[in-house]
This record gives C-alpha cells, sequence and structure tokens, in this order.
C-alpha cells in the first residue's frame, strides 16, 4: 500500500521523465546537438522556439511582365535552368530572386525608373541592396539575360563590378554636358505613364531619330523637353544624337 508521501514522489519522476521525452534534438549549425524544449502555446499545442533567419546578402530582381514575348521566352528557356541549379524565386529572407510583375504595375514602373531598365526582362543583381548589375537589352548586348548570366553576375566580386562602374562613368558625363537643354518654349507634352522609361522608348522606337545611348544619357527634364519641343516643331536637331 501507497501512502500520500511516496505517491507524490512517484508522480513528480513521472512527470520530470514526461517532459526530458518530449524535449526535441536540434542539429546546429555546427553539426553540435543540444536539446531544445517545446513552448507550449495558449491553445496547448506543442511547437518549437522560431529560429530567425539570415538572408541572402545578394538578391536578384526579376523584372518581367505577362505580355512580353522576351520574357515568356525566359519563362520557357531560362528558369527552368535556374530551378535545375537550386535557385529559389520568392519574396522570402532565403529566396535568390524575387519577380516583379505587371501585377504590381506602381512598383514595376518604379523599379524600372530607378534601375534604369529599358528593355524587358530585365534582372537587377543586388548587393546589400545596392545595384552591382543590370542585365537587359541593349545595342551593345542585343540579347535577352540569361541563367548564365544571371549567375555570373551574382557570383562576380562587387570590387569588380565597382571598378568597371568607375571605367563608364567619364563618357555618361560627357554626354549629360553635352545633350539637350532641359527648358523648352511652348505646350509641354509627357508620355502615359509618365517615366523616363516610357519617354525613352517613345522616342526611340515610335519617333525615330534618336540615338539609344543618347536618350539614356539625358536627365528627365532634359527628355521632356526635347519631347515637348518635338511635338511643338522646336527640336534643337543639331544637339540631337542620332541612331
Amino acid at each position: 500500500m501507497i501512502n500520500r508521501r511516496e505517491f507524490g514522489l512517484a508522480t513528480l519522476s513521472a512527470m520530470g521523465l514526461a517532459c526530458i521525452a518530449r524535449a526535441e534534438l536540434v542539429v546546429t549549425d555546427h553539426g553540435a546537438a543540444q536539446a531544445t524544449p517545446l513552448i507550449v502555446t495558449d491553445h496547448g499545442a506543442a511547437e518549437v522556439a522560431a529560429v530567425p533567419v539570415r538572408p541572402w546578402r545578394r538578391k536578384v530582381l526579376l523584372l518581367s511582365t505577362t505580355w512580353c514575348a522576351g520574357c515568356k521566352t525566359f519563362d520557357r528557356v531560362e528558369k527552368p535552368k535556374l530551378l535545375a541549379w537550386k535557385w529559389k524565386f520568392g519574396t522570402g529572407p532565403r529566396d535568390h530572386i524575387h519577380h516583379i510583375g505587371d501585377s504590381d504595375k506602381e512598383a514595376f514602373d518604379k523599379l524600372c525608373d530607378q534601375y534604369g531598365v529599358t528593355k524587358i526582362p530585365a534582372v537587377v543583381v543586388l548587393d546589400l541592396g545596392k545595384p552591382i548589375a543590370v542585365l537587359q537589352w541593349t545595342e551593345q548586348n542585343p540579347k535577352l539575360p540569361t541563367a548564365e548570366d544571371i549567375v555570373a553576375a551574382y557570383n562576380t566580386p562587387a570590387k569588380a563590378v565597382a571598378q568597371a562602374a568607375a571605367r563608364q562613368v567619364q563618357p555618361q558625363q560627357t554626354a549629360q554636358r553635352g545633350g539637350y537643354p532641359s527648358t523648352f518654349v511652348g505646350t509641354e507634352y509627357t508620355v502615359d505613364p509618365p517615366s523616363r522609361r516610357r519617354i525613352i522608348w517613345h522616342l526611340y522606337a515610335e519617333h525615330g531619330g534618336f540615338g539609344w545611348q543618347w536618350l539614356n544619357s539625358l536627365s528627365w527634364p532634359q527628355l521632356l523637353a526635347a519631347h515637348s519641343d518635338l511635338h511643338n516643331g522646336r527640336l534643337q536637331w543639331q544637339l540631337v544624337g542620332r541612331s
């Protein structure tokens, strides 16, 4: 026959063994196993304490739309390669590629203007939030970004990218100084939506006669002035860089 004292000790021992049995083993980054106690929520469900996830240092922005033929080609040819190489698409801290499309037009236009994107699909590689590469179709490199291009840009040392960018600063500054006035006479003409990317495409592809590099060297006020002068019949063609 067990008295009350013996019964209490036996109950406490059983509870202690149950608590030890409910502990889980977690392997740390260094391979050491440690006991992590479970947490009981208000609803009585046992959960393991969440471990903060460290985001990747570099992130890739993919700018594309559903109506763009080149974007469809990218999804059909290049995206399967990246998935096969274990690259992850999404918005989480451990996802490599974040896609921004026409479903979020405001964010899409803002990012295109911010990074000087005029052709899609385009890829922007960020290092700690700063762009180190922008991959898009250009006159100098007339092809769509490939999976191999993305991997190469992603793995390029930031120092090497900075050195390459520095070599391109002087020619661009020279083009801006000899560009176009930022004021105009007459009616102001803009584009819809009013963005740098849209007005460059409008002048280059829809009007013609304008050099692609020259247009990209102009500031927004200069582009607006050139566009307005064109429609007002006052364009100073002698200052225009031709295609």
